[in-house]
């Protein structure tokens, strides 16, 4: 890898978690304000009552909006370290090709490619995963609004 690919790696690797960060502290900020709108140092009045099943919903969405930031967060830097291996095993295998015939050249050229596979199916499982948890976690958060609106819906018959 050149000192230029490795430079322009470096930067896109900065931008992205300056972007993420920026997205992570969003999602964070609106996630402790609504919970402290539920939080008041005298009895909720009658119409905080009232929106008390609005605020429930705005917590729930705010952190779920939280988790998924973290996720995606860590999607960014999964497809730039994709990238990144990638490039590393095309210029690998182009180096490997220049290269004078030599007996040690076809094992490391069948060693670049089994490694090749293995890591984008290790890749392609872990974005699988990384769905598997997102579609859960929106299920979760629905889950809870129902229970939170059944239990304040019984507290306050």
């Amino acid at each position: 890898m050149s000192t230029t690919d490795f430079t322009h790696t470096l930067q896109l690797l900065t931008e992205m978690m300056a972007v993420q960060q920026r997205s992570l502290m969003d999602a964070q900020l609106a996630t402790y304000k609504h919970l402290t709108q539920l939080y008041t140092p005298q009895a909720p009045s009658e119409s905080q009552r009232a929106n008390l099943s609005s605020h429930v919903d705005d917590t729930l969405s705010a952190s779920q909006s939280l988790m998924l930031a973290h996720v995606q967060a860590g999607n960014d830097v999964m497809a730039l370290s994709e990238k990144l291996v990638s490039e590393l095993n095309r210029q690998l295998v182009h180096s490997l090709h220049q290269s004078p015939a030599h007996p040690a050249r076809e094992a490391l050229e069948s060693a670049a490619s089994v490694g090749k596979c293995a890591f984008e199916s290790l890749s392609k499982a872990t974005r699988q995963i990384n769905q598997f948890a997102c579609t859960n976690l929106s299920t979760a958060s629905l889950q809870a609004t129902k229970q939170a609106r059944a239990h304040l819906s019984k507290r306050h018959q």
